[in-house]
C-alpha cells in the first residue's frame, strides 16, 4: 500500500482529502497480466477528477468532474490516443489545445515546437500524418510523401498574346499543363486582361480540356468594348461544375472565339484551381 497523499484544491490550496492508492494486482504478485482494475479518483467541486482505469483494454482516461465525456483517452487495445474538447463558454475566447513553450538556447542546437514522426512500415491506402478537418471535411492535409493539399486556390497565368500584338480568333492561343500538385482539383476562377482595350463588340474566350474533350465554361469569358478586364464584363463567365475537374497531365487550351472589331492588344488568362 502506498503512503497517504494529501490532495489539495489548486486554486485555494485547501485540503480536499487524504487518499491511498494501491498499485499491485489483487493477488499481490504485481503481475501486469493479472491486474483487472486500478482506479484512483480525485474529485471535488473545484478540482478536476483524475481517473486511471486499467481493465482488459488497459485504458487511461482523464475526465472532468461531473462530466461523462473523456477529455483524454489512451486505449492501448486499439493503440489510439484521443483528445476531446468542447468549447461552449458563452463569452470569451477558448482554445482546445495549446502548446506554449520558451526557447532559450545559449550556444547551439536546434529546437522543434511540434514533431510528428511516422514509421511507414506499410500503408496501402491514403496515409496522412496530418489532416485538419472541419465538419469531417479535410481543409489541410499532408500525406506520407510530403504532398500538401489545402483549400487554398492555386493561380496560374497563361500569356496568349504579347502586349503589342492584336488578339485574334484562334483555338490554342495558350496552353497549360496540369502538374501533379493540381491532381484532383477543380477550376474555380477564371479571368483575362488585355494590355490595350479593343472596341466594338466583345472578346469571347473558352477554356477547353483537351484530354477530356470538353469545354470548361458554360458561359464564355468576355471582355466588353473599351474595357481591359473580364471582371467588369456585363455577362460574367460561368464554370461548368460537371466539367471543371482536372487530373495530372491534362492539357488545358485557351480558345479565343470572338474578338472586337478593333482588336485588343495583348491578353493574359488567369486560372484558379482548388481542392473540392
Amino acid at each position: 500500500m502506498a503512503a497517504p497523499k494529501e490532495i489539495k484544491d489548486f486554486a485555494t490550496h485547501t485540503l480536499i482529502e487524504t487518499t491511498y492508492a494501491a498499485f499491485q494486482d489483487p493477488g499481490g504478485t504485481g503481475g501486469r497480466n493479472d491486474m483487472t482494475a486500478l482506479r484512483a479518483i480525485l474529485a471535488a467541486a473545484a478540482f478536476p477528477a483524475f481517473t486511471i482505469d486499467i481493465t482488459d483494454t488497459e485504458a487511461f482516461l482523464v475526465r472532468k468532474a461531473g462530466d461523462t465525456g473523456d477529455l483524454f483517452v489512451i486505449d492501448t487495445s486499439a493503440e489510439n490516443h484521443l483528445l476531446n474538447a468542447t468549447l461552449d463558454v458563452a463569452t470569451g475566447n477558448e482554445i482546445a489545445l495549446a502548446i506554449s513553450y520558451t526557447t532559450n538556447k545559449a550556444t547551439s542546437g536546434n529546437d522543434t515546437g511540434l514533431l510528428i514522426s511516422m514509421t511507414d512500415t506499410a500503408s496501402p491506402g491514403t496515409s496522412l500524418p496530418l489532416d485538419i478537418q472541419v465538419g469531417g471535411v479535410s481543409k489541410f492535409k499532408v500525406d506520407n510523401a510530403g504532398l500538401i493539399t489545402s483549400k487554398k486556390i492555386e493561380y496560374f497565368e497563361i500569356s496568349c498574346f504579347d502586349s503589342d500584338v492584336d488578339c485574334e480568333v484562334k483555338d490554342g492561343a495558350g496552353y497549360f499543363h496540369i502538374p501533379p500538385e493540381l491532381d484532383g482539383m477543380d477550376l474555380v476562377y477564371i479571368h483575362v486582361f488585355a494590355v490595350t482595350a479593343g472596341t466594338t463588340g466583345t472578346m469571347d474566350i473558352q477554356v477547353h480540356n483537351v484530354d477530356n474533350i470538353l469545354d470548361m465554361l458554360t458561359t464564355k469569358l468576355t471582355v466588353d468594348s473599351a474595357e481591359t478586364k473580364s471582371a467588369t464584363a456585363a455577362t460574367p463567365a460561368v464554370i461548368d461544375t460537371s466539367g471543371d475537374h482536372v487530373n495530372t497531365d491534362d492539357i488545358i487550351r485557351i480558345d479565343f472565339d470572338v474578338v472586337q472589331t478593333t482588336a485588343a492588344k495583348g491578353a493574359t488568362v488567369t486560372l484558379g484551381f482548388q481542392t473540392p
